[in-house]
């Protein structure tokens, strides 16, 4: 499968995986033949990981290379607008972001803008964001 340049970027935070954001990413990437690259975002220093989180990641890994989709992983730690800052730096343009963070802040009970770590990088995301739901009967 040909993949496109300039892939798509699904963004967890806090050791948190939002299933919907996941399998809205491999769908997404499938339907754009694209790469995808998954950062964690994690505040603080790094940490031993945890035996979960370490099942949650082989999970994802053979989902998407059962789609036969390639994906990068990152781990980041410290302050999150800096590190996102970082990691955007370093990597080329994404055509789609895919929010799999806080569910409030894209919602109804979306926290004060000042007080999330968010929404001081939003202006500066030149892709669209997409943020998954899960579907109710």
């Amino acid at each position: 499968m040909i993949m496109e340049s300039g892939g798509i970027l699904i963004l967890f935070e806090d050791k948190k995986i939002r299933n919907e954001s996941l399998l809205y990413g491999v769908e997404l990437a499938k339907r754009m033949k694209s790469d995808v690259s998954i950062l964690m975002l994690i505040d603080g220093v790094q940490k031993e990981e945890s035996l979960l989180l370490n099942f949650k990641i082989d999970d994802i890994i053979l989902k998407f290379k059962q789609e036969l989709l390639k994906i990068s992983i990152t781990f980041t730690y410290g302050d999150k607008v800096s590190e996102l800052f970082k990691f955007l730096a370093k990597n080329p343009r994404f055509k789609t972001l895919i929010w799999g963070g806080n569910e409030a802040f894209f919602s109804g009970r979306r926290p004060k803008p000042s007080q999330y770590w968010f929404s001081k990088v939003i202006d500066y995301i030149e892709c669209p964001i997409v943020t998954p739901t899960l579907k109710t009967a």
